[in-house]
């Protein structure tokens, strides 16, 4: 017995019956089926079904027609057409072809949504050249179901500088500038006064800039060179940062400590109502092992707990092929995200973005599988997110809810050990 057609043939007609998945469904929206009917067969009843349920039906006349019904919210489902008969074009003396034909399907439209005959889409920033493959579709389903209208794939604000610039040939003798955000370490408050100054290799001051009412500081115009960038302000402790500048603008985010614990408590605030809170912690790299990021996460979730707090750690799992979650082994394969996105983002990457090494590549596509299994551990149930490297930070930033805070601590970036022990080409691309 050969099974039943359920297809849209490549000419564009469909048989007996035609069956699609939906992509999620956030809210009620419109389903509009357009097509046209031949004089063939010679009645024709369409019918609609999601999920089993009946949602419109009407005899279609020859000619281009149009159905329209309602649709509920679903988080996945099912979409079948049943044409009440069918023809064979060789039986009627029309050519030679002996398929079962109903009628021609021009087009399914879901308005505001992603296109209902190529799902997800809606995640993707650019049009793929090549189809793929989601071989495990509710876990796509419930991706596109969590995230919001925002959320695509490439991380175009990331990637930007990349494209259409010479960025592999910067020479070293090109101009940069730092600019960035002066903060109380304790409470995240900006500091409206104050100063940064800025100190070359032999301890010359060479510039000092201003903190604006906002916090913030920028210099512009510094030669190729080691540097020590140093905050300071009245109520709080001198805070150096030392950096080398290559012919790149980067940001460097200057958190200062108050002269006296005293200050500091008084500058959070005693009086506030203590509140116990949900706090994740994440980390890209693999949990347990032997370093500093491990210690410092056990420590500092030791710590938290024996204020009341309630601490889970996220992280990779030891093999690398999961993404888990520590206090209750919670798991997501990511196999299943990893094959479709290295399709996707390797498309973008040969039409967009060419000359980006594969070290660099790899690790953005990494980013992607991160990002999209941390949402599906459920991160809206968290008050405080802390992220300890810089692929997790990114990530997170991207699918965490809006009510959750955020904060990050960079234990080591490891662009040079990358590059001196040739994981990469070029140390500028991280």
């Amino acid at each position: 017995m050969s099974a039943i057609f359920t297809d849209r043939y490549p000419d564009g007609w469909v048989s007996k019956y035609f069956v699609i998945p939906l992509p999620p469904i956030r809210r009620t929206t419109a389903l509009i089926i357009s097509g046209r009917r031949h004089p063939w067969p010679e009645q024709l009843t369409i019918s609609v079904y999601i999920n089993g349920e009946l949602m419109d039906q009407a005899e279609i006349q020859e000619g281009h027609f149009t159905m329209q019904t309602k649709m509920k919210p679903v988080m996945q489902g099912k979409l079948l057409i049943i044409s009440s008969s069918v023809f064979v074009p060789k039986e009627k003396g029309i050519s030679e072809d002996t398929r079962k034909l109903s009628f021609l399907l021009d087009d399914i439209v879901i308005p505001e949504l992603p296109d209902a005959m190529e799902p997800y889409h809606d995640l993707l920033d650019f049009k793929p050249r090549n189809i793929f493959n989601c071989t495990d579709e509710p876990l796509w389903d419930r991706l596109s179901f969590i995230f919001a209208d925002t959320y695509k794939i490439p991380d175009k604000e990331m990637l930007h500088p990349f494209k259409n610039s010479l960025w592999w040939d910067k020479r070293s003798d090109s101009l940069s500038s730092i600019s960035g955000m002066v903060y109380d370490k304790f409470t995240g408050r900006f500091l409206t006064e104050g100063t940064v100054q800025i100190f070359n290799k032999d301890q010359i001051l060479v510039r000092k800039i201003g903190i604006n009412k906002k916090g913030y500081y920028q210099c512009k115009g510094l030669p190729a060179g080691a540097y020590q960038v140093v905050g300071q302000s009245s109520r709080y402790g001198d805070q150096i940062i030392r950096v080398h500048m290559d012919g790149f603008s980067k940001v460097i985010h200057i958190p200062m400590l108050p002269h006296s614990n005293k200050q500091a408590l008084d500058s959070w605030g005693t009086d506030k109502e203590v509140s116990f809170m949900k706090i994740l912690l994440v980390t890209y790299w693999f949990v347990p092992h032997i370093g500093g990021v491990n210690t410092y996460l056990n420590v500092l979730k030791q710590g938290l707990e024996k204020l009341g707090h309630q601490v889970d750690i996220l992280a990779h799992h030891p093999d690398m092929n999961k993404i888990y979650r520590l206090s209750d082994q919670l798991t997501i394969e990511k196999n299943p995200i990893l094959f479709p996105v290295h399709d996707i983002m390797m498309d973008y990457f040969d039409q967009e973005l060419p000359e980006l090494e594969p070290w660099a590549r790899f690790r953005e596509i990494e980013r992607y599988v991160f990002e999209m299994a941390s949402a599906l551990i459920g991160l809206d149930q968290y008050d405080l997110i802390h992220t300890h490297d810089v692929i997790s930070t990114r990530a997170i930033s991207r699918v965490k809810p809006v009510q959750a805070a955020h904060v990050a601590t960079i234990h080591g970036l490891l662009n040079e050990e990358f590059f001196f022990y040739g994981g990469m080409n070029n140390i500028h691309v991280i």
